[in-house]
This record gives structure tokens, C-alpha cells and sequence, in this order.
């Protein structure tokens, strides 16, 4: 039993020492190095030692990274929601703290949990952050759905179709191309659009559908009496009310 633990601890012997070698800036961690070397090379495997069986379901090879918070942390970065990073890292502490209990005897255990002494702490730090960030995003939600919900109730719903086209479609056509011609409408912001998106837009404020757009505004186009017949018609009825207003201010002197 001790040979095959003093085999066990050869094998990640190297695998550890690169794991550990490196503090999170990237320097060399001397004191830990120098400490598992120390530990290594005194250790001796002639002396009776009680071995627990539970020693054996460690990875030795991944216990520090396991227990790494940086590594954790960057590992949570993985859920995108807030509630499995917590989650994540409970889970993470969770086994920390139970390593940690289980195997407080094992002096090889405690060597390799003594480089991740802030892990606790830290963790502990980042999971306050993620509380209070996940009591945020709830407030924000439900604060967004309160607004939302009143803002719709006090706004009046607009009356579809407030007035009805009275004439023939051919009659809009006549009037809408019109006013494309003479660039009588523009965009709020300025951009140029096409005769068919001012049909459309004309459709929609009516709520109606013109059908065979281009054959009737050809049938338009090859009038033999007058070329313009609504808009003639909407020329007199402007003359006919300046007259109507003409003879009223006549009589008011």
C-alpha cells in the first residue's frame, strides 16, 4: 500500500510542481516549490503510516486548479446567467470546505489546500457580488414590467381606420402620385423613399388594399376627356370655397 502511494506521488510529483510553479501573475512561487520539494525528498516511506482509503479518490493532479479561485472564477464566466455562476462557485466552496475536513490529516492534502488559503475568502467575496447583482437584475425586471404595464394603461389606444377613402382607388393613385411628383412629402429624418412605399403608407392610413397598382395608373395615363379628373375635380372645389369665402366678407362690410 505505501509503495503504490509513494508511486502515486512520483507520477504527479512533476505535474504538480508545474501546476504550482506559477502564481497567478505568472511568477515563480519559490516558498511553495521549495515546500513540496522539502516535503518530497524528507518523507519517509520505511515509517508505518495509516493510509485512508478516501485518499485515493483525489486527483492529486488537479486538486489546486480545481481550488483555484482565479480559475474558478474564469470557469464561471462560462453560465451566462447569474444564478448558475452562483451556483457554480457555491458548489465549488462546498467542496473545498469537505476536502478540506475529510482529509485535515493528510499532510499532502494540507500542503496543496495551504496555496489556496484565500480561496475561501474569496469566493465567499465573489458570491456577495453575484447576489447583489442578481437582486439588480430582478428589481430591473420586475421594475420594467410594473412600468410597462402602467405606461400601456395610460396611453389611449388609437382608433383604427378614423376615416374612410369615399372616392375610387383610382382617385388616390391620381392624388398620391401627384404629390410624389411635386416631392410635396418627405421623411421626419430625411431619407428619400419610392412611389410604392408612399402607396403603401397611404393603404395603411386608410386600412385598404389597391389591387393592380400599375394597370390602373396606366388606364390613368391613357384618358382621352381629361388626364386628371379627381384633381380637376379638387381644383374647383378649392375655387368654389375662396368664392364662398370671397361673397361671406363681401357681406360682413
Amino acid at each position: 500500500l505505501l509503495l503504490d502511494l509513494k508511486k502515486n506521488i512520483e507520477i504527479y510529483a512533476s505535474k504538480i510542481k508545474l501546476m504550482c510553479s506559477l502564481d497567478r501573475n505568472g511568477d515563480i512561487n519559490i516558498e511553495f516549490q521549495n515546500l513540496f520539494d522539502s516535503f518530497v525528498y524528507n518523507m519517509n516511506f520505511t515509517e508505518t503510516m495509516e493510509f485512508d482509503e478516501r485518499f485515493a479518490e483525489i486527483d492529486l493532479s488537479n486538486l489546486i486548479e480545481k481550488f483555484n479561485f482565479y480559475a474558478v472564477k474564469s470557469a464561471s464566466k462560462a453560465f451566462e446567467c447569474t444564478v448558475d455562476k452562483i451556483i457554480f462557485i457555491q458548489d465549488r466552496l462546498y467542496d473545498y470546505k469537505q476536502t478540506k475536513n475529510m482529509y485535515k490529516k493528510d499532510c499532502i492534502i494540507e500542503v496543496m489546500l495551504s496555496q489556496s488559503k484565500d480561496f475561501e475568502k474569496l469566493c465567499t467575496i465573489e458570491l456577495e457580488r453575484l447576489n447583489k447583482k442578481l437582486e439588480l437584475e430582478l428589481e430591473l425586471k420586475v421594475g420594467s414590467i410594473k412600468v410597462s404595464e402602467k405606461t400601456l394603461a395610460q396611453i389611449p389606444k388609437p382608433e383604427t381606420n378614423t376615416f374612410n377613402w369615399n372616392v375610387s382607388a383610382t382617385d388616390l393613385l391620381e392624388l398620391i402620385v401627384a404629390l410624389y411628383k411635386t416631392e410635396s412629402l418627405k421623411r421626419t429624418d430625411g431619407s428619400s423613399f419610392t412611389r410604392k412605399e408612399l402607396i403603401d403608407y397611404f393603404q395603411d392610413l386608410f386600412g385598404l388594399e389597391i389591387k393592380d397598382v400599375e394597370i390602373k395608373l396606366a388606364r390613368a395615363t391613357n384618358r382621352k376627356m381629361t388626364m386628371t379628373p379627381f384633381l380637376d375635380k379638387l381644383k374647383v372645389a378649392f375655387e368654389n370655397y375662396a368664392e364662398v369665402k370671397e361673397e361671406k366678407q363681401q357681406k360682413r362690410k
